[in-house]
């Protein structure tokens, strides 16, 4: 993706999130081989996710957005109307397979479904007794609160791979400055000019 088409997503999706933030973290998202399942949390109106959906390969990508309001992202839903705690197939004119599974991001419920998608797509395994998973990147933009932060990190930070990489939306608030700072493990790095965005390689 070059900055022009970034552009042009903004414009039309208006993410909440700055658009040099969200381009600095596609230049380290880029980085990142392969690239090819990703997993939002908080999607909201959606700009974020079409910027993830536009990263992903064809045939082999997997997105998988998670929010609280099934009203939202209503560029999704295609009007179908969508129930708490459900899970939503919706079509990707780039061909990869896109999901929306609607509840609280910190219930084991929701958390369970996400792990159901992955494995439909073989995107985990058990080895030994232990599950591996194989998401390459994970973005952190629900609740501010240190519950949910920290809930988020933890449970859906075990899905992602050695070598992948956790985003923090909103480095600049107090809950999420604190998880990424104290309990995020791996190298990082940060931009904050507007939002802040953390990343951290696992």
């Amino acid at each position: 993706m070059n900055r022009e088409e970034l552009h042009k997503i903004v414009i039309e999706y208006s993410p909440i999130a700055d658009e040099e933030e969200l381009w600095w973290l596609i230049q380290k998202l880029e980085q990142i081989k392969p690239l090819e399942t990703i997993i939002e949390i908080g999607v909201a109106g959606g700009g974020t996710f079409k910027i993830w959906e536009q990263l992903l390969p064809p045939e082999r990508g997997l997105l998988i957005g998670v929010d609280i309001e099934p009203s939202s992202p209503s560029r999704w839903n295609k009007g179908n109307n969508p129930v708490y705690n459900s899970v939503q197939l919706i079509p990707s004119e780039r061909n990869i397979a896109v999901y929306m599974v609607y509840g609280d991001s910190t219930d084991l419920y929701t958390i369970s479904r996400v792990g159901d998608i992955l494995n439909k797509y073989g995107r985990g395994r058990v080895i030994a007794g232990a599950a591996e998973w194989e998401v390459d990147f994970l973005y952190i933009d629900g609740h501010h609160e240190y519950y949910e932060v920290t809930n988020d990190y933890h449970n859906y930070g075990a899905f992602v791979r050695s070598g992948g990489a956790i985003a923090f939306h909103d480095y600049g608030t107090q809950w999420v400055n604190y998880v990424f700072e104290n309990e995020a493990v791996g190298r990082k790095e940060r931009i904050t000019k507007a939002h802040g965005i953390g990343i951290v390689y696992v």
